[in-house]
């Protein structure tokens, strides 16, 4: 007679409410900022290790002998979306501070990245710095584990900050600022 459509749960206790998994999710993505801004902007104090290497020019890159410059020293691969990315943000640095740093993206992957490659792409995305392969394992010196990976160097040799991932343009200038004397 007056059948009324039954539901499925009654009677039933809950223990979750039905959204349950907001607070754990944004919990996690809390953790993950908080992590995430940690790893990208680092502050070291170390002196920073020497390495040589052949630039695409033809001449050699070497921190001992940039020593009283601040030195920007980028470690990504051409393939690398977020190292792109970066050569965007570094093309800022370099219009603003290039008469005042020395900056020098090296390539990872030097057996990915050829000098015909790497030539093409710092061309094609207007990046008129210091260019290099790291066929001597500068990048296993700094302890890099991905790309893009930046680090700051001071006058006297010292790596002042450690940027994985994307660093911005704004982030950088206010360490720059900072080691220059213009904060």
């Amino acid at each position: 007679m007056g059948s009324e459509p039954r539901r499925m749960n009654a009677g039933r206790k809950r223990y979750f409410p039905s959204n349950w998994y907001v607070f754990p999710t944004a919990l996690f993505l809390l953790l993950a900022i908080f992590i995430g801004s940690n790893l990208q902007f680092h502050e070291e104090k170390t002196l920073g290790e020497d390495f040589t290497v052949k630039t695409l020019s033809g001449s050699t890159f070497s921190i001992v002998e940039n020593r009283g410059k601040v030195i920007l020293v980028n470690f990504m691969e051409t393939s690398c979306s977020y190292c792109r990315a970066q050569v965007v943000e570094l093309k800022k640095i370099w219009d603003k501070y290039g008469d005042k740093i020395v900056l020098v993206s090296i390539s990872g992957s030097p057996f990915v990245d050829t000098e015909e490659t790497l030539r093409y792409f710092a061309e094609t995305n207007g990046a008129n710095w210091t260019w290099a392969r790291d066929v001597v394992g500068a990048a296993s010196k700094y302890r890099v584990t991905g790309f893009p990976t930046t680090f700051i160097i001071d006058q006297r040799g010292y790596v002042k900050y450690k940027l994985v991932g994307v660093a911005y343009a704004q982030n950088i200038e206010s360490y720059l600022d900072e080691i220059l004397g213009n904060g």
